[in-house]
């Protein structure tokens, strides 16, 4: 299981940043639901010198294990709001997700949400290459090395090469429109106490994709991506919490993960309700096809 914390939550040192305007989020892969609440306990308190400071918990999130679950108002989709036909697998294991939560005395209804896949896309793209062409110049500065086609995977030398060529305006105007997405998103939470969605397109691959390291085009492995992984990218830009549980298994043994997503600030809900997903449906005996314990 994997927990994406809400943007500020976690502070790491003043070398450390929400890379590329937050798209990028450090935390860790957790085995139980106890080990992610007490990594966040340890890491979410406010540093001297950070320049936000978003509320913080009334409890520690480690009391909010095994905490009573109130009745909350849930709003799911299987399908995505960038066009990505989703497959089968992740659609039966949202549904059969719903429907625990309805057991458990949830309120549960399908939501649907509108977005502009071109701008979506070419927004994600820009802000992304440039954040990555700047962060390449600085490492370079501090080893003493070159940014060349040398020294970087072959997609990510062009990223770089994109992200020298954008303009200043150009990212201001992507960072705003991300600012409407926000508001959109955030109208959902005015609704919705959680959101459940698949965690990505299909079960745990086994095998490294969308790799870097090939000869294909930007684009082309961004679209590799963005078809593995539909569901996930929207929450790092709109800044809101949401944690994966592994719940479903799919045909080849191997994990369909889902996602819950709550309003900004709150991972005190997403720790209760992944706590009563793990009594309800644990996971932690379960060993795929190919793992160590069976060689």
């Amino acid at each position: 299981m994997s927990l994406k914390p809400s943007r500020g939550r976690i502070t790491l040192g003043p070398q450390v940043s929400e890379g590329i305007f937050g798209l990028v989020s450090e935390f860790a892969i957790c085995k139980s639901v106890r080990d992610t609440a007490i990594l966040l306990d340890c890491l979410s308190s406010p540093a001297a010198g950070d320049p936000f400071v978003i509320s913080q918990p009334l409890r520690s999130f480690s009391e909010e294990i095994n905490a009573p679950v109130d009745s909350l108002t849930i709003g799911f989709t299987p399908n995505s709001w960038t066009g990505v036909k989703i497959k089968e697998e992740s659609i039966r294991a949202v549904l059969e997700i719903v429907k625990v939560c309805e057991n458990l005395g949830h309120e549960v209804e399908e939501f649907t949400l509108n977005i502009d896949k071109e701008q979506y896309d070419n927004n994600f793209n820009l802000i992304w290459c440039s954040d990555f062409a700047n962060s390449c110049d600085w490492l370079a500065r501090d080893m003493d090395r070159e940014v060349s086609k040398d020294t970087l995977d072959p997609v990510n030398f062009q990223a770089y090469q994109k992200g020298k060529k954008i303009k200043a305006s150009e990212l201001l105007d992507a960072i705003a429109t991300w600012n409407e997405l926000r508001r959109k998103v955030g109208q959902l939470f005015v609704k919705y106490d959680l959101l459940i969605t698949p965690t990505m397109n299909g079960s745990a691959l086994y095998k490294k994709y969308a790799s870097t390291n090939q000869n294909i085009s930007f684009d082309e492995c961004m679209l590799q991506d963005a078809e593995s992984f539909p569901f996930t990218g929207l929450f790092n830009i709109t800044g809101n919490p949401a944690i994966s549980l592994p719940l479903i298994t799919g045909k080849a043994g191997l994990p369909v993960g889902i996602q819950f997503v709550s309003r900004f600030g709150d991972e005190a809900t997403l720790i209760r309700i992944a706590s009563a997903f793990e009594q309800a449906m644990p996971w932690k005996n379960r060993v795929p096809p190919v793992h160590v314990k069976n060689i």
